[in-house]
């Protein structure tokens, strides 16, 4: 496996890679599923109206109730199903990580690659905790998205360093900050160049969008699973990186430079 930027792209690359393509195909086709056949009502003009006078009038904020809100059954129930579709998602990621994380490992006799038994019980305890705490914790990334952005280089290879089985639970938020020392601005540069090509081809979807609308959705929904592949390849690419050079001296070798 090549240490170059373009290996992060190659996202198939997983043992013979039907796995991945049969979860990548399952992950896009949720996402154009959820939004081509909407469960619920995804009808929010009440909604949005209402959220306009509450901001031309302030004081209206004083005598509403929670029932004032006009958000209807079908609102809830199409929130939730795209709420669902992105824990899915999430999921998938770590599923795409653990399957990789495995395969890298196969033949190396240093670090031993975990049992699929252990593998699918750390996925289920990352799946379990990610459902409790998705809801307040995308409630906290509306408030706190800069924080979030700024920690993001080091937490975005948790999944990598626990499905890994090279620590526990909790002792993988302490290693994974600890392996990082001296690559931030690498994983910074690197998760830059996948964000930049994310946005590119965002900005294609937006173009195609103009002549087929209904291909906005495809395309768009093919963006954003390979873009979360592209993360979690690099997240194990870089893990592996810095277990084969970890900081020493004035600083660790450069991962995944041409």
């Amino acid at each position: 496996m090549n240490n170059t930027i373009e290996e992060i792209f190659k996202i198939d690359k997983i043992g013979k890679g039907i796995a991945v393509k049969i979860l990548f195909a399952f992950l896009v086709m949720l996402r154009i599923a959820v939004n081509v056949f909407p469960i619920g009502s995804s009808d929010f003009d009440n909604l949005i109206s209402y959220t306009n006078k509450l901001l031309e009038d302030p004081a209206m904020a004083q005598t509403m109730e929670l029932t004032d809100i006009p958000i209807t059954t079908g609102n809830l129930i199409y929130l939730a199903s795209i709420l669902m579709a992105e824990f899915i998602c999430i999921c998938g990621y770590y599923v795409y990580v653990g399957m990789m994380i495995r395969s890298m490992r196969v033949g190396d006799k240093k670090h031993k690659p975990i049992s699929m038994i252990n593998l699918a019980g750390r996925i289920v305890i990352l799946m379990a905790v990610t459902c409790v705490l998705f809801f307040p914790m995308s409630i906290i990334l509306l408030y706190l998205f800069l924080f979030f952005i700024i920690i993001f280089p080091w937490l975005f290879m948790y999944p990598a360093c626990y499905l890994s089985g090279d620590s526990g639970f909790f002792m993988s938020f302490a290693e994974v900050f600890k392996k990082n020392k001296g690559y931030y601005f690498v994983n910074v540069r690197n998760l830059a160049v996948i964000m930049m090509l994310s946005l590119f081809l965002q900005m294609i979807s937006v173009i195609v969008s103009k002549v087929y609308e209904p291909a906005f959705i495809v395309v768009d929904s093919f963006i954003f699973v390979f873009t979360m592949f592209c993360i979690a390849r690099y997240s194990c690419l870089i893990y592996r990186r810095m277990l084969m050079f970890p900081v020493r001296g004035k600083g660790p070798v450069e991962p995944l430079n041409r």
